[in-house]
């Protein structure tokens, strides 16, 4: 699409699909048959200082030595362009082409960026808009697969059901660089030491129990178990798509803890797709499931999002990070045991 520049009339055919902390993204809901499908990705700018959030424009030498067998990326003197040639080169031979889009940047001038900014400022979390906002001072934007819908066939006709999930780290490290002081990493999860955290700085309200070993494990009965507790405490790690529309979890934050009533609401959104009228093979180019309890097939397909480079500059911040969780860990630790033991005497 190296010919096709979007322009203010444009912004109308987008509409707000969440974002993070670095990149908000819109998903097309507008005619233009090369758009059908995709959804777009827009860099963020502090409100405090425009230029904070903004990532080198090269990579650095430490980089350089670390990327030196990729050619295309080491090359690249534009930060947004080597995160896309990261995916390209790097994380799609790694997990497969078929599960991995890189995207392709499209031209935007600035009167498209500051329309998009104003239609979607009310969907927006308003910590999300008190902190950031649509960096106007891009010039291109990048565009990817809407995987929260499959664009073969009679879309329209068909229920399209995407799930979410941010999976977490999937094993506990075994680094002979983890200290005594911080052996607890060895035998509790990365997450569950960072819930404690969250729910001592009141981020969160409610521990979640998922454990990504669970997710991670290949045993049927783990990975049941692991989708209830994201179900129950989903936060911001699994949300629920239907014909591309968010149906549970949150829109750019975490989501509320499901209770009866979320949970009611998110059975009667499904009805229509669960419920609905039984083609056994669809006869598709994707590989399908067969449900027996509706006599239905659901066609499939998996995919991996949020591949982007983690720049080293970033690394002081996760170690500080890191040794915080631990450490916030180990006092949770040390004050239950603490109580016990005062529990105890009082109990003799």
């Amino acid at each position: 699409m190296d010919d096709v520049t979007l322009t203010k009339k444009d912004s109308a055919g987008w509409v707000y699909r969440g974002e993070g902390a670095a990149n908000i993204v819109l998903a097309y809901v507008g005619s233009y048959p090369p758009f059908i499908g995709k959804v777009m990705r827009l860099r963020k700018a502090p409100r405090n200082d425009a230029l904070a959030m903004r990532s080198p424009s090269a990579l650095n030498a430490h980089e350089h030595l670390l990327w030196k067998h990729v050619d295309q990326l080491i090359a690249s003197s534009d930060s947004e362009l080597a995160c896309q040639l990261f995916v390209e080169h790097v994380m799609k031979p790694l997990l497969g082409s078929q599960y991995v889009d890189a995207g392709i940047h499209v031209m935007v001038l600035k009167e498209f960026l500051e329309a998009v900014e104003k239609d979607v400022i009310s969907k927006r979390p308003i910590w999300r808009v008190d902190n950031a906002k649509v960096d106007t001072l891009c010039d291109s934007v990048l565009l990817m697969s809407d995987y929260s819908l499959f664009t073969h066939g009679n879309l329209g006709s068909k229920c399209c059901i995407s799930v979410e999930i941010k999976p977490k780290c999937g094993f506990l490290p075994v680094s002979r660089f983890i200290s005594e002081r911080t052996a607890i990493k060895r035998t509790v999860t990365r997450f569950a030491m960072h819930q404690a955290l969250k729910l001592h700085q009141g981020e969160i309200a409610l521990k979640s129990e998922y454990n990504p070993l669970d997710l991670f494990s290949g045993c049927k009965e783990r990975i049941h178990k692991a989708i209830v507790d994201l179900f129950t405490t989903p936060q911001n790690n699994f949300r629920v798509f239907l014909n591309g529309y968010l149906i549970f979890g949150g829109l750019g934050c975490g989501a509320k803890d499901t209770n009866v009533s979320i949970a009611k609401a998110f059975e009667d959104s499904l009805k229509s797709a669960i419920e609905a009228d039984a083609e056994g093979d669809s006869g598709s180019e994707y590989d399908n499931v067969y449900l027996k309890s509706t006599n239905q097939t659901f066609d499939f397909k998996v995919h991996f999002v949020d591949l982007d480079l983690k720049r080293l500059s970033k690394m002081e911040a996760h170690y500080e990070l890191d040794k915080k969780i631990v450490s916030c860990y180990r006092e949770m630790i040390e004050a239950d045991e603490k109580r016990k033991k005062v529990t105890n005497l009082q109990a003799s």
